[in-house]
């Protein structure tokens, strides 16, 4: 199980994670770093490389007759570190105020409602699982 995934990857597909780049194009429209809500809901997060090792491993395993819990039997769970949307949204605030590109300090507050119009298929639900769950 992949938590937030950070990093740039190298395959040929999406090369980059969903959560961080959003709240980073958010920060570019409101000019400002935005946060849903009070910002406390955790997640895990790992690097794309490190998670890639993970599979590497789990797949030589297999492919040698190991036995690899899976399904029912286990989980394998991906981390090397946990944050909250709040930390996040402060770094952008950092960063982007290190790069002269934004005109307002501190973490705006958008609603649960606000956040799901940034969602593809305009689900409130996934908005909140995504960012409000603590």
């Amino acid at each position: 199980m992949a938590p937030t995934i950070f990093g740039i990857g190298t395959g040929p597909a999406n090369k980059l994670s969903v959560q961080i780049p959003t709240l980073i194009r958010r920060s570019l429209e409101y000019n400002q770093a935005v946060v849903m809500g009070d910002g406390a809901g955790e997640w895990d997060h790992i690097h794309i490389s490190d998670l890639t090792s993970l599979f590497e491993l789990a797949l030589f395993k297999v492919l040698n007759g190991e036995d690899v819990p899976y399904g029912k039997e286990g989980v394998l769970f991906a981390e090397t570190g946990r944050h909250t949307w709040l930390d996040i949204s402060r770094a952008i605030a950092s960063v982007r105020q290190e790069l002269k590109a934004l005109d307002t300090e501190g973490v705006r507050i958008v609603s649960l409602d606000e956040a799901t119009a940034w969602s593809v298929n305009g689900s409130r639900q996934v908005r909140e699982l995504g960012f409000a769950s603590k």
